[in-house]
């Protein structure tokens, strides 16, 4: 009976990381696996077209753009965001080489 009450309390209180909202493990593992200076194009053969690309931080996660240093921020030309699940955002950001130089992660 207590494994009865355990499982679904594990699904509905993780909040944006809830396999209820759609949240992917394996999505989120990639995320970790990919590391500053991989290829745009190895980006975007793991995680498939973004949610969107711009030049500035994007609004979904904004408060992210805070922990990353100016000196980073300053080194992306492009921003490509990805979702996992409702709302986990993914966001890369690459530098004029088509290299990643910063990796966010956070939800709306």
């Amino acid at each position: 009976m207590v494994a009865v009450l355990i499982l679904p309390a594990e699904f509905l209180l993780r909040g944006p990381e809830s396999r209820l909202a759609g949240f992917s493990q394996a999505h989120d593992r990639l995320f970790d696996g990919m590391i500053v200076g991989e290829t745009k194009s190895e980006l975007l053969e793991k995680f498939g077209l973004p949610l969107h690309e711009k030049t500035d931080f994007p609004p979904e996660i904004y408060y992210q753009a805070k922990a990353c240093s100016k000196g980073e921020l300053d080194e992306c030309v492009e921003f490509l965001t990805f979702r996992n699940g409702m709302n986990w955002y993914y966001v890369f950001g690459i530098d004029a080489k088509g290299r990643i130089a910063l990796k966010a992660e956070g939800h709306s």
